[in-house]
């Protein structure tokens, strides 16, 4: 299995997604200790609906393999996880983690062609209850599970590792994937 982290739009401060992913990163190799951690990055904004499309298609050719995966996203990355785990077609998908992710209808048709995932779907929505970006009405998907952390959406995740290591123990817990 192999565990990819999709980051968000503040993609164009990279130090502190390194900062945001690295306790996440931690917190899954405790959890799932033989699998690889891969963050993929890529620079857009949220009206950029083609280069979002674009980046999509890019790590559906590079993952779409035959392996397990277990998707992680974070903001605008967790509907690109999202959509990546609905388009995929040889790769399974063992989780999809969101955290802090916008999903309100509007804003899913405005931005990216995500379809409403089946309620089998191992869809995992974490939401920092103290987030003023994406309140936690709009981080909850109606088709999954959701979790809420003691954080907002970005700087406590630097702060403390309780957020990242909750995550981690949750989808140990709630999923099964081979590590």
């Amino acid at each position: 299995m192999k565990i990819i982290g999709i980051v968000g739009i503040l993609n164009m401060f990279p130090e502190e997604q390194d900062r945001f992913w690295i306790g996440l990163r931690e917190a899954f190799a405790q959890t799932h200790p033989d699998a690889p951690f891969i963050l993929e990055r890529q620079f857009y904004v949220p009206w950029q609906k083609k280069r979002i499309q674009q980046y999509t298609d890019l790590l559906l050719e590079k993952y779409d393999t035959g392996e397990e995966l277990l998707l992680i996203g974070h903001s605008m990355g967790g509907l690109i996880a999202l959509t990546l785990a609905q388009r995929l077609t040889q790769s399974t998908i063992c989780a999809t983690v969101t955290i802090g992710s916008p999903f309100k209808p509007a804003l899913l048709r405005r931005f990216l062609d995500v379809p409403e995932p089946p309620h089998d779907t191992h869809l995992l929505c974490c939401y920092g209850i103290f987030d003023p970006l994406v309140p936690f009405v709009c981080a909850r998907h109606p088709s999954a599970s959701t979790l809420a952390l003691w954080s907002d959406h970005f700087i406590w995740f630097f702060l403390n590792k309780k957020p990242a290591n909750t995550i981690a123990q949750e989808v140990a817990r709630r999923f099964t994937c081979r590590s």
